[in-house]
């Protein structure tokens, strides 16, 4: 079942048929309207299985569409203590199509923002 998912996600992205701006702000996400006066968009978290699938599915470009569409929504919300697309960017090292070393710096920071805004709980 999964399999057949990931080929109607993938062929039509391959074919240009459907844009990955598309797919992301119709199906994989969820907008966070307003969230502390940030605005962006948070993967809805049960796709992520299925995306990291689609990592041998998706042409290079589209792959490098989709982790930058992932990237672009935690950076639209980095001014918040904590990060709700924190998965997002773990999610977009996962699909991308080669090591980025910014993405990792960014991976780092996520981690840290994260174990900073915990500490500060205790």
């Amino acid at each position: 079942m999964e399999l057949l998912l990931i080929t109607e996600f993938a062929d039509p992205i391959n074919r240009g048929e459907v844009s990955v701006n598309d797919c992301w702000e119709c199906c994989l996400s969820f907008p966070v309207p307003g969230l502390f006066g940030q605005e962006g968009r948070i993967l809805h978290y049960g796709w992520a299985p299925l995306l990291l699938h689609l990592r041998d599915a998706l042409h290079e470009p589209h792959l490098r569409q989709l982790s930058q569409a992932l990237v672009a929504d935690y950076d639209a919300l980095a001014g918040l203590a904590f990060n709700p697309a924190i998965p997002n960017l773990h999610l977009a090292g996962c699909i991308a199509p080669a090591p980025d070393p910014l993405l990792a710096e960014r991976q780092l920071g996520g981690v840290m923002a994260f174990s900073r805004s915990d500490a500060s709980l205790q």
